[in-house]
């Protein structure tokens, strides 16, 4: 990578640098990346094997923090360990990953080297003498695994997740075929209730996915609240079990956001809800306006969840359910979030949950 190695003083190099032409010239001829910094990590000077390697020139980075171009967020304690010793005093050799000028991370070894004027430091001399590809490829590589370990978790969720509804969308089918056949109507409709239940929890599962893997910007507009709500327990019938209360003030009142993001989102909930309350309960959606918001409350009478649980719940993959997915309450904060809304959760083990979205961009109508 470099013309060649470095044999040379590079404390007699430090010490002379801004006396004489010579070691001027010395040090613009060093076959390896080098660079001045003043006593705060700032660039003073640097040669032309570091503006070829880095892709930085003199003029984009002279008086400013070797941190903040050179160093990567995930390298800066060991980089702030390093040139702290530089900083007393003492010689350095050591690997650094550092950022080049076009988004690129390579490790390096850095050899560095304080610069004395009458025995006084005044500042440091950095060579990067070895490029690292093998632990650099190891970075790349490392961070390939970790998506396809993502991806090969997230597989596996959706085979548990889809073949649920699946199963239960082909056995009533049978049923209601048999039903029909035999002219008992009621109970083949009771068998296309569930039909359509369980297809709208393949339909989340896929909608979830298909955000998670491309997301789509809002195509915000003035809707009715309501209608959102309406919409997804026309789509998803609710368990004979399951008692729903839902309570609206906000006629008259619009909000500006994406009425298919407000879908998913509620579409989330309300399943979340109903699949927390296995033994039967109460599904209660209210939404309450003022002169300045309007807020969503949606609340179950479940299992609720675990005081330790509810600041990871808005994490991807994290879920508490044995074959659950961990994408659907990730991606609900997200789509809120995108509309300009709010959305927080209160929630007591054994007692039930309840989400709140406020929204604060309303228009009022006739």
């Amino acid at each position: 990578m470099f013309r060649g190695s470095v044999n040379l003083n590079s404390t007699e190099i430090g010490s002379n640098l801004g006396k004489t032409v010579p070691y001027q010239n010395l040090f613009q001829n060093l076959p390896v990346p080098a660079v001045v910094l003043n006593l705060r990590n700032e660039f003073v000077i640097c040669n032309d094997e570091f503006e070829h390697f880095t892709k930085f020139r003199l003029n984009e980075i002279i008086g400013r923090d070797l941190m903040e171009i050179l160093i990567p967020a995930e390298a800066l304690e060991p980089a702030k360990f390093l040139f702290g010793k530089l900083l007393l005093g003492e010689k350095v050799r050591d690997r650094q990953l550092i950022k080049l000028n076009d988004g690129s991370m390579v490790e390096v070894e850095i050899n560095g080297t304080p610069i004395l004027q009458k025995e006084e430091q005044v500042g440091l001399l950095v060579l990067i003498t070895r490029l690292l590809p093998y632990e650099n490829q190891f970075l790349n590589d490392f961070e390939k695994l970790k998506r396809l370990t993502e991806i090969s978790q997230l597989i596996g969720a959706i085979g548990h997740e889809l073949r649920n509804p699946l199963c239960i969308i082909k056995n009533s089918a049978y049923l209601v075929e048999r039903q029909l056949f035999r002219g008992e109507g009621a109970a083949g409709r009771k068998y296309l209730t569930i039909i359509r239940r369980e297809a709208e929890m393949g339909n989340k599962i896929i909608a979830n996915l298909l955000h998670f893997v491309r997301k789509r910007e809002p195509q915000r507009q003035w809707i009715d609240p309501i209608r959102p709500i309406k919409e997804v327990l026309i789509r998803y019938p609710l368990p004979d079990n399951i008692v729903l209360d839902l309570n609206s003030n906000s006629q008259g009142t619009k909000i500006f956001a994406d009425p298919d993001h407000l879908e998913i989102v509620f579409l989330n909930l309300i399943t979340n809800a109903v699949t927390a309350m296995t033994n039967g309960g109460k599904l209660t959606i209210e939404l309450k306006t003022d002169a300045n918001r309007l807020v969503y409350h949606i609340t179950d009478t479940g299992c609720g969840i675990a005081k330790e649980d509810l600041n990871n719940i808005f994490q991807p993959f994290f879920t508490t359910r044995r074959n659950g997915i961990g994408l659907g309450l990730a991606i609900t904060k997200q789509l809120v979030e995108a509309n300009q809304g709010k959305i927080s959760v209160v929630s007591e083990k054994g007692v039930g949950t309840s989400f709140a979205i406020e929204f604060s961009n309303l228009q009022s109508y006739e």
